[in-house]
């Protein structure tokens, strides 16, 4: 099974678990972890290495983007597809780093089917040979 990764802000938890379960609920074939799931025990390093991990996910909501995250993503968005979420949350307008403003966007905001949307883009990214 390949892994998607979820980044974002502690404040928009919330949001995240229902967008988790939403996936789910579709019957995707990949699993989903949290930053916090994979910060333990160098398991993000283990699945970059075994290419086990196909998909970052950054989510925009509530303030901005913790520096251990940036720094994640500063290193690894060129070797693993990545999108770009804006939350609800967000502020409009939305303030992205430079380095992600290339990234495809998902918009909860303003797409009535955005989880659709979001799950289409991962699916798409996951079926790309990256090797």
């Amino acid at each position: 099974m390949v892994g998607v990764l979820f980044l974002s802000n502690p404040r928009d938890e919330i949001q995240i678990k229902e967008i988790k379960s939403g996936l789910e609920n579709r019957g995707p074939n990949y699993s989903i972890l949290t930053y916090d799931e994979v910060r333990k025990d160098s398991m993000l390093e283990k699945l970059v290495k075994e290419k086990s991990l196909r998909v970052i996910v950054l989510f925009m909501g509530y303030g901005s983007l913790d520096p251990e995250i940036g720094g994640l993503l500063r290193s690894s968005f060129k070797k693993i597809p990545s999108l770009v979420a804006i939350l609800k949350t967000a502020s409009d307008p939305i303030q992205i780093p430079i380095f992600l403003q290339a990234l495809q966007y998902v918009d909860f905001r303003r797409e009535p089917d955005a989880l659709e949307h979001l799950n289409g883009a991962i699916s798409e990214r996951i079926g790309w040979d990256w090797s």
